[in-house]
Parts: C-alpha cells; structure tokens; sequence
C-alpha cells in the first residue's frame, strides 16, 4: 500500500504541474460559471461557508463534498448516517445508545463518555453540535450540507482535528408557498414531511418544517422475547424567523425540537464468527449459555435494549454592516436528553446490563468582524471570539445483573463540565490577481471538571466510592486544563480562469477528556494533527466537466480511543499515527440531462507507534476467563503499531449517475449511486472487522407538467450488503449492532 500511496502522491504533484503548465489555448476551456442561467448545461455550483463567508466550493483552497437539498434528497440521504453513503471518506459508527461517531479520512473519535465530543465537528446553522448524543438526527428543510475535509482548527476550531459537517437549512421567504410529501416504504415505514414559509410583515418572515418517521417492523426479532428489533420513529421540528429591516441588518431566530427512539447501537448480538464466550452462573459456575451467531438482524436478549433521545434548541445570529466592517453575532443554546438501556452482555442471561441516561446541556456564544464582502480591497479578513459551556452527565448509569454485584444494582452519578474560550483571525491576501495567501491562528483555552458518586442501591444505600483530589478526604471535583494553538498556512493560485491549485499546512487540536464511568481516573491527553494538503480544481468544456483531487499528508499524534473492558468502557492513547491519502472528483455531462460522477478516498492509515495497546488475546472456550465466564478473550497490553485506524477504509469509490428527460405527460429524473468500500476495522488491533461492500442506491421520480405534483420511488442498499453499525471487541463476547438491510418504498409530493 506504501507504494501505491507514494504513487497517489506524485500524480497530485503532478496535476498541479501540468496546471501550471497549461497553455493559453486550454485556460480558455474551464468555465463552470457560477453565473451560468438557469437551464444551461453546467455542473452544479454549490455555494459553501468553509470560509465563514458564502462562496463557491470551487473557489475554496479547502477539499470539500457538497450538496444542494434537492441532490440529497435524490439521492436518498435523509440522515446523519445515510451521508456516508455519497461522501467518500466519511463513516459513521454507533457506540452507543443515541450516540454518533463520525470518521473523516480515518480521523475521528469513538469515546461516548458524557462531556466527550467528536472529531469531526458537526454544525447546524453555524451552531456547533458538540454531544455526541446529539449528532443523530434526520433531516429536514435542508438547503445545503458541505463536509469540509482535514483539521479546521482556526475558523471553527472546536476539535474539528478531521474536518466539519455544516448543515444548513432555507431561509424563509416572503412569497408564501410550501411542499408536503408524504411516503410509505418497506417495515411498514411511514414518513411525512411539512414546510411552509410566509411573510409576517414587510420586514419579517418565518418558515416551519416538519419532519415524521415511523418504521414500525423491525429489521429483526429479539429470540428471547419474540419482540421486534430495530425499528426506529422520529419526529422533528423547526421553525426560522428572518427580521431584516434594512439591507445592513439581519437577524435570524431559530427554534427546533425532535424526539428520536432506534435500536441502532443499543441493541447488539454477536457476529458471525465471533470467539465463543460462556458466561458464568449466579454462583460462579460456568453458566448455561454459549454465545452464538443468531442471525445479523436478530438478538437474544433478556433485557430490553434502545435509545430514546429528546433534543430541543434556540439560537440568534445578528448581522450588521457598518461599511467598513461586518459583524456577525452567534448565541446558542441546546439541550440532549437520552435514556438507553443495553444489555451488555448480549445474552439471555441477566448477567451484565446497564441502564443509561446521560443528557447534556450546551449554551455557545460566537462574535465575528469581518470585511466587507463587497470590497475589493485585495485583503480579506476575519477576527472572533467563542465561548461554550457545556454540562453532561450520566444521572444515573446503572449497572445490573450479578456480573456486576451480587447485592444490589450500582449507580454512578457523575458530571464533566467543560468551559472553553478561544480567540481566533484569519486572513487572505491577493498577492496578484491569480494568487492569494492566506494566514489562520487560534488559541484555545479548555477546562474540564468532572465529578461523581458511586453507590450501591441496599436497601440504605452504600456509598462505595467518590470521586476525589489525590491526597484529599473529602468528596472534591477533579480539573484538567488543556490549552493549544492551532493555526492554517495556505496558498492559492488560478493557473486559468476555471483552474485552481493550493497548498496548505494545518493544525487541528482536540482537547483531553474524563471517562466519568470509571471515577478517579486522570484525563486523556489532547490528540494534535498536522496536515499537508495540496489540491487543484478544475473546470473544463465549458462548465460541462469538472475534475478536482487532492493529496494530504497527516501527522497525527496522542489519539484518543476507547476500549470495552470486563463491561465497562475504558479511555486511553495511541501514541502515533500517519495518514496518506488521495481525494479525487470527476463529474461530467457528457449530453444534455446527464450526469455522471466518479468520486472517491484512497488511504493509507496506519498506526506508526502505538506501545502497550489494547489487544484482546483469545481464551479456550474450556479455560475459565480472568474477566469472568470461559472462553473469549483476555486483554493484554500489545504493540499495535502498523495496525490500520479504526472507521477508516483505505479504498472508497462513488460512481453516479443521473439522467433527466422532459416529456409531454411531465418531467422524469433517475438516479442512481453505488459505493465501494474496502475493508475497515473497529478496534485498533485489527480483529473486528467489516468486510469490503458495494452498496447501490437508486430513485426514480415523475414530476407533473404543472410542477405541482411529483412522484418518487426508490431504494437504498439494494443490494442488501450486511454492514456493521459497529462492533464493540470485550474481553467477554464480540457484540455488534447492525445498519440497514435493503429499504424501499415511494413518496408523493405537493407543492402549494
């Protein structure tokens, strides 16, 4: 793979020589305008923020995957989860009850401890989502979804050490107008959607966007029980006010609430071929029951296992032009709340099982001055301010089942509260009229304070341990500060006037955090990247192919991982890791009303140091375990360097295919997309695997000559690949929970 990578490189250094060494006669050929009139046989412009401005993604020194609302709904992406499927690179996992972990070009983080955030920052209206317990939602009302590759450690800052997710919904409008869709698919799945916008006053207008699922078969059958398994029901709702009462001032309200109850990363089996594992009785005997396959959508649980989560919010963004400055104000507040029961020894035996109910509590404040974005001066800048304060807490976690006491069930109540101000500023400079340099600091100031009671509920409760200073008595919060600088070095130049080339050099930083399950335990340290990335955008044949690519190179240190240990999740570092990778995009419209698109990531990520890692050596099924029961395995520091990173596959490849026809009876749109994906582990030894896959996606829709109506049928993962959500590797079974199987069904949509 070394080899092939060093290959991947050259060409990347290569497509920039050869841009700069384009001749007069081909710079007159790329011209994608982004002032192209409608109707025009032109790839797609997306308008994207990776700059905290709106501009075109073609003209950002940034590797970005973008689209419009009206592709992602083609497209069939109507999740967090389902984004994966159309972003090379990106993969989602599900550690646990309501929880996502998003992995970017094999940089992300899979800790779920309450207070712990992603590595890949995710935004909604330009307010950051830092709970990883609120990372899954449905989508609604969606403008524009943009996934900004590599540390954006100066703009956005928050441990985006692998990129940002920016989410952006439509802005309402003062002409009065709506859609309803309302659809029904496979697993009796009934789903409606509900927007609306209208004017309220000549300066004030407001929209509401409803969204409703309700799978109500599951994917499988919980054996112990006969009940269903994976069925999933949400609901979400928001509402956008826009007041602009003159051309330099605008102020935007945002309020949303969804409630969401799934399976997905709560209920889990065992895979397919899986260590065996005999849990031991009430007495300490080995026990009755062999872990065994029961099906990939099927569990065998004595208990139930789900999430439900309730998430609700606000913010306010005020924008003001004072002519030789804007400023842009951001406040925030957001609320998760999650119950999740799991049964965390996946077997029928009531053995081990927890009970969980973190939620967290997020207040942010962001302050930006900017130029003038209708200057021409050759500079460009923007200087700010964040604060956000976040509590999270597991109120209790509960721990069930003789596995864990043999008197009574134990609680942890516990907190971690973080506080973090950072500073930041970046510019960009022409240089001439084809080159620019820009230049990005931020200082982040990071505040951890965790604090927690463990108690076994007796009939007068035992308080068994608390979490305390070293050297103290008394029950007292434990602190960390973590503090680091992280900065952006690029240039760019346009080799011709629809042919970009950059480089750049990054930082991104991601603070240490608590495991508020194991009370007492020091902090994880920060993990830190430093990135290289060199890339060109291209427009070709008159805005009718577009061919972008890009190499980077990561330095990637002190990462964070989490390991499931004797039932209870651990914290704790890899040492270092190195990421080589090329992105590439070529889309073309080869005749009118087609699209073609092969898009993809290929990686090299590997661990380069990683002493004393958690490596799980098998036990025979007739020796008894340290950790408890016989069989399965048995954790054993490991030298895990040259293991490849975890949610990280080193090929993905997206074909795509679009083709629109008008007719007499209306307008017809087909799509269709497929994925491969290599192989990819979830944990760092190596041993949990998921196999390689190719996963198609498909729709059809008809819309009617008055644009009033239109019809959809379609169908995701129709070649029903057996793809893992996660599997969690213990010193007990291997447990794993599943993704989708095939899904299909049809929607009609009115336009009023």
């Amino acid at each position: 793979m070394m080899s092939k990578t060093s290959l991947l490189l050259g060409s990347a250094v290569a497509c920039w020589a050869a841009a700069a060494s384009l001749p007069a006669a081909a710079q007159s050929q790329p011209g994608a305008r982004a002032d192209a009139q409608p109707g025009t046989n032109t790839v797609e412009e997306v308008i994207v923020t990776a700059q905290k401005r709106s501009e075109s993604a073609q003209s950002v020194p940034v590797s970005i995957t973008a689209f419009s609302g009206e592709t992602l709904a083609r497209q069939g992406v109507n999740n967090v989860d389902s984004l994966a499927v159309v972003t090379p690179g990106l993969t989602f996992g599900r550690v646990g009850p309501g929880a996502g972990t998003p992995f970017l070009r094999g940089v992300g983080s899979n800790i779920t401890s309450p207070g712990a955030e992603a590595g890949v920052s995710t935004y909604v209206d330009n307010v950051y989502i830092g709970s990883q317990y609120a990372s899954i939602f449905s989508f609604n009302n969606i403008a524009a979804i943009e996934v900004d590759k590599g540390p954006q450690g100066t703009l956005f800052g928050r441990n985006a050490t692998g990129g940002v997710i920016q989410i952006t919904t439509k802005d309402p409008s003062h002409d009065r107008h709506g859609e309803v869709r309302l659809g029904y698919g496979n697993y009796n799945t009934v789903e409606a959607n509900f927007y609306a916008t209208t004017g309220i006053t000549d300066t004030l207008a407001a929209d509401l966007a409803v969204f409703y699922h309700d799978q109500q078969d599951g994917w499988g059958t919980n054996l112990a029980t006969g009940a269903d398994v994976f069925t999933n029901r949400n609901l979400a709702i928001r509402s956008k006010w826009l007041w602009q009462p003159s051309d330099t001032t605008k102020a935007t309200f945002i309020v949303d609430y969804s409630k969401d109850h799934q399976d997905v990363g709560t209920a889990r089996n065992i895979p397919e071929g899986a260590l065996p594992w005999r849990a031991p009785g009430p007495g300490g005997n080995p026990g009755p029951y062999l872990s065994h396959y029961v099906g990939f959508y099927n569990v065998d649980l004595d208990r139930p296992a789900f999430s439900d989560s309730r998430q609700y919010g606000a913010s306010l963004k005020l924008w003001h032009d004072f002519g030789g400055v804007e400023a842009v104000s951001i406040t925030a507040y957001h609320k998760a709340e999650v119950h999740g029961p799991v049964d965390s020894d996946a077997t029928p035996l009531d053995y081990k099982a927890l009970d969980t109910n973190p939620w967290t509590e997020t207040f942010s404040q962001e302050v930006q001055l900017l130029s003038p974005s209708t200057s021409d001066s050759r500079l460009k800048w923007i200087v700010g301010a964040f604060y956000y304060r976040d509590k999270a807490t597991d109120n209790p976690i509960t721990f069930l089942g003789y596995g864990y006491s043999t008197l009574a069930p134990i609680d942890i109540f516990a907190y971690q509260t973080t506080t973090s101000f950072s500073a930041f500023g970046q510019a960009t400079y022409r240089v001439t009229d084809d080159t620019r340099l820009t230049v990005g600091l931020r200082d982040t100031a990071d505040y951890r304070e965790t604090q927690g009671t463990q108690i076994l509920e007796t009939a007068v409760p035992v308080i068994l341990n608390r979490t305390t200073q070293p050297g103290s008595t008394l029950p007292s919060a434990r602190t960390a500060r973590f503090s680091q600088p992280t900065w952006k070095l690029s240039v760019d130049h346009n080799f011709a006037p629809r042919a970009m080339g950059y480089l750049s050099y990054s930082r991104g930083f991601k603070a240490g955090v608590f495991n508020t399950v194991t009370l007492n335990s020091a902090p994880v340290e920060p993990e830190t990247i430093d990135a290289v990335e060199a890339g060109v955008k291209t427009d070709w044949l008159d805005g009718r192919l577009r061919v972008n690519l890009a190499a980077y190179y990561y330095n990637y240190k002190n990462l964070q991982v989490q390991q499931f240990v004797n039932g209870f999740y651990t914290l704790a570092n890899a040492a270092k890791a190195e990421i080589k990778g090329v992105d590439f995009e070529i889309t073309a419209l080869p005749v009118t009303g087609l699209t073609l698109q092969l898009t993809g990531t290929l990686l090299d990520p590997t661990y380069k140091d990683f002493p004393g890692g958690p490596g799980y050596v098998p036990v025979p099924i007739g020796t008894v375990n340290p950790s408890g029961g016989m069989g399965g395995y048995r954790l054993v520091p490991t030298d895990l360097s040259g293991k490849q990173l975890i949610y990280a596959s080193k090929t993905t490849v997206n074909f795509s295919a679009q083709y629109k026809w008008p007719t007499t009876m209306g307008d017809f749109s087909a799509f269709a997309v497929a994925q491969y994906r290599s192989e990819y582990f979830f944990d760092p030894q190596n041993g949990a695997r998921q196999p390689a896959y190719t996963m198609v996606n498909a729709s059809l829709t008809w819309t009617a000559p008055s644009k009033v109506w239109d019809v959809r049928v379609w169908g995701n993962n129709l070649t029903d690949q057996h793809v893992y959500a996660t599997i969690a590797r213990s010193t007990g079974p291997d447990q794993a929970t599943p993704q989708a199987p095939r899904m299909f069904g049809a929607s009609v949509g009115m336009k009023f």
